[in-house]
């Protein structure tokens, strides 16, 4: 087969009409010109790249030569005989596939990205946990209250007293539980990756009962039990890792270290780690013999004055759904709960109330 093209020597700016013949059974290229002797291009030389309206091949062995064709005719000849004799490239054949087969590819390596970042890159990073040493919870949490205790007041009494209660309470840890009480009208609660739990005035003094309160610290030694802190830094750090590679843009990690250290106090946990910390909660308070409906009042009375407790349900959210699972675990219980006197007396001298 047979066409006119342009053939640019290399040379000069100037292009030279030629005539251009495909021989597909010694798989050459041929063309002439009344301005060049005869050249032939080996096929198994040749580049091509194809564009909107035309095809530019080069040689190998001559850089700076190049031929442009527009017969659609003869570049669809060219390209099915290249194809059916197995010379294309996969790239080559990615090129020279239609738009809507573009778009259909770029839109499945987006979804493949997007499936990779939001499930696989989270269940991996989560398990690569067990190989971090528990010394980097510490860090982590002395990074933490550098200056956390610098801008909040401790309270010393009910710190000694909420020590007490605490220390009245399997958590089923192998590490020691300190427990800090912070002044303060804000509703709030939350555990550390070193095991201490900080409890804000505000929040115990909107409790009612002890099983209240020990529904509160179960829920909070799950996270810390199940290291979630540092599973939802391990899920940053890798997401970040993931877009830093898409991006080729690897600095910063230990900024991204450095912004979760600073905000454990605000740490939002996954749907998951709320639940297990549920489920696994609510299982330490019936193994203590507390009476695990505690859990639920605490989590009804948050969820019936979400107004007044903005703050632990930015970091905790109660759901009804998560209710109703509660109640359904304490259902199927068969554990029985009774009155931990002990428990109830500190509870009242938290709150003030012996």
């Amino acid at each position: 087969m047979q066409t006119a093209a342009t053939y640019f020597d290399g040379e000069s700016s100037v292009p030279h009409q030629v005539e251009l013949f495909y021989d597909d059974g010694n798989n050459d290229l041929l063309f002439l010109s009344s301005d060049y002797n005869n050249k032939r291009w080996r096929v198994e030389d040749i580049e091509m790249h194809k564009l909107d309206f035309c095809v530019e091949i080069s040689n190998k062995a001559y850089p700076l030569e190049l031929l442009k064709i527009t017969n659609p005719d003869f570049i669809a000849f060219f390209i099915a005989s290249l194809n059916q004799n197995g010379q294309l490239s996969i790239y080559q054949k990615l090129l020279h596939l239609g738009l809507k087969v573009h778009i259909a590819i770029a839109f499945l390596l987006i979804a493949i990205i997007a499936i990779g970042y939001f499930y696989i890159v989270p269940f991996v990073a989560e398990k690569s946990v067990t190989f971090i040493p528990v010394e980097f919870d510490d860090y982590l949490s002395n990074e933490f209250l550098i200056d956390y205790f610098a801008d909040n007041k401790v309270d010393t009494l009910k710190t000694e007293l909420l020590t007490e209660f605490g220390s009245k309470l399997d958590f089923r840890s192998r590490r020691p539980y300190t427990f800090v009480v912070v002044e303060s009208d804000i509703i709030n609660a939350f555990a550390l990756p070193n095991a201490k739990i900080i409890v804000f005035t505000g929040l115990l003094d909107k409790m009612q009962t002890y099983e209240e309160l020990a529904a509160l610290l179960s829920h909070e030694a799950v996270h810390i039990n199940n290291r979630h802190s540092v599973k939802m830094l391990a899920r940053n750090l890798a997401g970040y890792i993931f877009i830093s590679a898409m991006f080729s843009d690897v600095n910063g990690i230990m900024t991204i270290i450095a912004e979760n250290a600073e905000n454990l106090n605000a740490l939002s946990y996954s749907r998951k780690f709320e639940n297990e910390a549920d489920s696994e909660g609510l299982q330490l308070m019936l193994n203590n013999h507390v009476n695990a409906r505690g859990m639920l009042n605490l989590f009804q009375r948050i969820k019936s004055d979400e107004k007044a407790l903005p703050s632990f349900l930015s970091t905790h959210p109660v759901t009804d759904e998560r209710i109703a699972q509660i109640s359904k675990q304490i259902n199927k219980s068969k554990l029985k709960s009774k009155q931990n006197q002990e428990l109830k007396q500190i509870f009242y001298r938290l709150k003030g109330l012996d």
